[in-house]
């Protein structure tokens, strides 16, 4: 009897491997790194916000790249911050900084997100979070920010053409 069943049971585990390898494959092909931004991207981010005064001072920006199984195109993630040495920012203000997305397009980038965020949050918690759910071929973002003493989470979709708040949580944890 148990030979019977052990014929059975090769199919089926093979079976059980092949699907749990497909069922991961979005994970594997998700990307997700600081890069060094393409120089077409670099300069339009700085075209479109700095002025000529600062134009010619900007440090390279922090840029994250997030590209995973069925989008689209990639997105691109633009921390504005400069380092220390370069002085002052005019994208940052007394609490706040920009923060920019952009997608490509045939020739250039299209800005498709741009916020002022307070990068200041406990150690523990992203600033960004990529979700691995896709909205229009985009990634769903967690945005997060300290509002009191509690951290208050965006969500934000792509709509075809700009990224939008779809949800606003302020969450239970208490940070100090």
């Amino acid at each position: 009897m148990q030979r019977r069943f052990a014929k059975y049971l090769l199919p089926i585990g093979l079976g059980l491997v092949a699907i749990s390898i497909v069922l991961a494959i979005p994970r594997l092909l998700v990307q997700e790194h600081e890069i060094t931004a393409p120089p077409t991207l670099l300069e339009q981010v700085v075209a479109e916000n700095f002025n000529s005064t600062y134009a010619s001072h900007v440090d390279p920006f922090q840029v994250m790249k997030y590209q995973q199984f069925g989008q689209s195109a990639p997105l691109y993630w633009v921390d504005t911050r400069l380092s220390e040495a370069n002085g002052s920012n005019p994208l940052c203000g007394i609490s706040s900084c920009a923060f920019f997305a952009y997608i490509p397009t045939d020739r250039s980038y299209r800005k498709v997100l741009s916020l002022y965020l307070n990068p200041h949050l406990p150690p523990d918690v992203a600033l960004l979070e990529r979700m691995e759910i896709l909205h229009h071929k985009q990634p769903v973002l967690h945005i997060h920010q300290l509002e009191g003493h509690h951290l208050r989470q965006f969500t934000l979709a792509f709509n075809g053409q700009q990224y939008d708040i779809t949800d606003s949580q302020l969450l239970a944890k208490r940070y100090d």
